[in-house]
């Protein structure tokens, strides 16, 4: 089935969003064949994902506004690009392919710094596992969002969207807000020993 595309309207600019056609989900998003559809290997289990925050070009961060769709995790909710690993994928190569499939461009591994750890209860049953990374110099015009929307935010203006943030979303961001110098030095660092 082809994608849908739409536009999507973010801090006067103009973007592209393909949806992607998941079919029709159970009416229990928690049951067993959600699980499976979203990719969860078991319920009661760890899970495990990688996420990052983006930094434009400009030094906006770069946010994915979830789709409000009831039968998704955090629904409405603004999240990190990211996801679920696969097979034998290390958390780097996870939140290469992830950012990748969610944005349209490619950052490299050295684009990413590492930022935190998330340990937390699944809504799925269990205990999810994240690691958190952190990019910039992002070229938000050469992006296309095919999960969810773009949102594009001000340093300044972050508190104003902490309520809506996902549980993980406002871990990351409180470990980058409380060592944000040490974050940036990190990018700096992995940047300047390629």
């Amino acid at each position: 089935m082809p994608r849908k595309r739409r536009l999507v309207r973010s801090n006067s600019q103009d973007f592209e969003k393909i949806e992607r056609p998941y079919g029709s989900l159970p009416a229990n998003a928690r049951d067993h064949q959600a699980a499976h559809h979203f990719g969860i290997k078991g319920m009661g289990t760890r899970r495990e994902t990688s996420s990052a925050i983006l930094i434009d070009t400009f030094g906006r961060l770069l946010f994915q506004q979830r789709d409000d769709n009831p039968e998704i995790s955090y629904p409405g909710k603004i999240g990190l690009f990211g996801g679920h690993r696969e097979g034998t994928e290390t958390f780097l190569e996870c939140v290469v392919r992830e950012v990748y499939e969610e944005i349209s461009y490619f950052l490299s591994p050295e684009s990413f710094a590492h930022l935190t750890s998330y340990e937390a209860a699944d809504p799925y049953g269990g205990a999810v596992h994240a690691e958190i990374f952190i990019a910039n110099n992002v070229p938000v015009d050469r992006l296309v969002i095919t999960e969810g929307a773009l949102l594009m935010t001000e340093l300044k203006d972050v508190v104003t969207l902490e309520p809506r943030f996902s549980p993980s979303a406002r871990f990351a961001m409180n470990a980058f807000l409380n060592d944000q110098r040490s974050a940036l030095n990190r990018l700096r660092s992995e940047y300047l020993n390629r």
